[in-house]
């Protein structure tokens, strides 16, 4: 984030119209809000979504994400209602040692069946605007990564 180019300072009344006194100077006020705005490192969370076509049956392939992936454990119920898991089913995908959930809706198509998938990435950004923490950077090949995985329990 870039820090601000301008700060306006509004003096403060009390109730009298009396004037409220600064307890620090105009310069260090700036100063402070300088230095937390080219400190700070935002944490950017999308969403990725996608289709998978697939020559199986939609029970088959439902299966291999039960039986290869099993369920994603919510850490509280506020989290889990970001999900209809009473048409589909969250599971976890596991990265970097920790499960993400995924969204698995599978329809039965054509010939076979369509996965869709959904899955959140997080990522953080400097304020120069280069990317990486130790949360997580941003990397299409860490995606297309996952994105494989998914594919291959469809495929398997």
């Amino acid at each position: 984030m870039t820090p601000p180019s301008s700060i306006i300072v509004i003096k403060a009344t009390n109730t009298l119209g009396k004037e409220i006194p600064l307890e620090r100077s105009v310069s260090e006020v700036e100063k402070d809000v300088r230095a937390v705005s080219a400190s700070l490192d935002p944490i950017i969370k999308f969403t990725i979504k996608g289709e998978i076509n697939v020559k199986y049956s939609d029970e088959s392939v439902y299966a291999n994400f039960t039986r290869m992936m099993g369920s994603y454990s919510f850490s509280n119920e506020e989290e889990a209602k970001g999900y209809d898991i009473t048409k589909d089913h969250v599971f976890a995908l596991k990265h970097k040692d920790k499960p993400i959930p995924v969204k698995i809706t599978v329809y039965p198509y054509r010939d076979g069946s369509k996965v869709v998938y959904e899955f959140g990435y997080r990522y953080s950004m400097t304020v120069s605007g280069k990317t990486g923490s130790s949360i997580s950077s941003y990397s299409q090949s860490e995606i297309d990564a996952l994105i494989s995985e998914i594919s291959q329990v469809v495929n398997d």
